[in-house]
């Protein structure tokens, strides 16, 4: 995710979180993903919404809480779960010590603590209505033109603690309207829509629909083709594709073609602002769907080199010191594709304006834990700094050697990347940059 303005991190920093849809070839035994079978009804008209389905925890470690986190708009009609746990619900909820108005949590006690690998079934029901002015901790909206729900706009139970999560919802609305979201959305009957990211997703699992938007569609190669979406014929389409087109070329040129079995990538711009709560936020889950925010054309341009990046670079987990791995690799990516589109005064700017920034940040990415307030500067200042500073040592040729072996070997952890930069161009340029970080 490239957050673009503070608004978000200053509302709550806690909740931004990456988007990541894992290679098809995660789901396997042993996957860790929370798993979620939900069918919801909802009228984007009026926001009324009912829902029922099952939230099965695997614990990822050992557990001996579950607060999950729900939109207050709604009452909770059925909530059961297996014997020998107990379980409250809390009107108004909070998270890493901050109140969170308009949400309700409810905490489970797993009785005994949940182990790694242990799962826990639990069964929900709930009704009510979930408008604009029900979202408050995240990028949403409610209105018959144009609807956004997010994971934080929090219209199913939430564990925010381990977000890494399986989905399959049923959806029934308006005839109408027209679903899409990440992986797939299908439309099996009418008014009926079947939405599946087809895989785990780390973030974000968000769906948008629309009775009345404009779509606008190019080809890129090699089986890989870009939808427009927005409220109106969107005058920069060409443009906009176009950078899509160009900076997905200029990674494939780096790394190969992605490892995904997508063959959309979908970009969703609300291009006049329908009632957007943090409007200035963009986006992507897995670069195959992309949300963008509210802002010049430059700025636009920019936030889709970061996010088709993330075809490539999604693997460090939201919140750790690994999430490197994808948010400063995807901004440095980018960073090289606008010099080469834009050229080298666009470059040297905005690396000059990008180490100034960095040399105010605070703290380690080392320790990077959570998504308290120092993230944002941390992995989108900091780390692509020192990723410019990596190549001035060790020059563009060595930078794309180390990124593709690291991509082929599908590196995770940014231990494992010190590592491989150690094999590669020693030991000493290695612990410049552990230190440095």
């Amino acid at each position: 995710m490239k957050t673009v303005s503070c608004l978000l991190r200053a509302a709550c920093p806690m909740l931004c979180a990456a988007g990541l849809l894992l290679p098809s070839g995660a789901a396997m035994a042993g996957d860790l993903s929370n798993r979620y079978e939900i069918t919801a009804r909802f009228d984007p008209a009026s926001g009324a919404i009912s829902a029922d389905g099952t939230f099965t925890v695997v614990a990822d470690g050992d557990v001996a809480e579950i607060r999950l986190l729900l939109n207050a708009g709604v009452d909770i009609t059925a909530f059961t779960f297996g014997a020998g746990e107990a379980a409250r619900i809390e009107p108004v909820a909070t998270f890493g010590g901050e109140v969170l108005e308009k949400t309700q949590a409810i905490i489970v006690t797993p009785v005994p603590p949940l182990t790694r690998g242990d799962t826990l079934e639990m069964a929900f029901s709930y009704a009510g209505h979930i408008t604009t002015d029900d979202i408050f901790i995240g990028r949403g909206v409610v209105s018959p033109g144009w609807t956004e729900m997010t994971l934080e706009t929090l219209w199913y139970p939430v564990w925010l603690e381990e977000s890494l999560v399986r989905s399959r919802v049923t959806l029934e609305v308006p005839e109408a309207y027209e679903v899409i979201g990440p992986g797939e959305a299908t439309q099996i009957a009418p008014g009926r829509w079947t939405l599946d990211p087809g895989g785990p997703v780390g973030g974000r699992i968000t769906f948008a629909m629309s009775d009345s938007w404009v779509m606008e569609a190019r080809a890129l190669g090699g089986g890989l083709s870009a939808r427009l979406y927005s409220v109106v014929a969107e005058p920069e389409a060409d443009e906009i594709l176009g950078t899509v087109s160009a900076a997905y070329s200029y990674y494939a040129g780096i790394f190969g073609p992605p490892r995904t079995d997508k063959s959309t990538i979908t970009l969703l711009y609300p291009n006049i602002d329908p009632g957007l709560v943090y409007p200035n936020q963009a986006y992507a889950t897995a670069g195959d769907f992309i949300v963008m925010n509210l802002s010049n054309l430059e700025v636009q341009l920019d936030t889709l080199n970061h996010e088709i990046a993330h075809l490539w670079w999604s693997a460090g987990q939201p919140g750790t010191a690994d999430e490197f791995l994808s948010e400063s690799v995807a901004e440095y990516l980018a960073m090289r594709r606008g010099g080469a589109a834009w050229g080298e005064s666009w470059l040297a700017k905005r690396r000059s304006t990008l180490d100034a920034a960095a040399a105010e940040a605070e703290g380690s990415i080392l320790t990077l834990d959570g998504f308290g307030h120092a993230r944002q500067s941390l992995l989108y200042e900091k780390g692509p700094s020192l990723l410019w500073q990596l190549q001035d040592h060790i020059g563009e040729a060595a930078m794309d050697g180390l990124f593709r072996d690291a991509y082929d070997r599908r590196t995770e952890t940014l231990e494992s990347f010190l590592s491989l930069l150690a094999d590669r161009e020693g030991e000493q340029v290695a612990g410049w940059f552990r230190e440095a970080l």
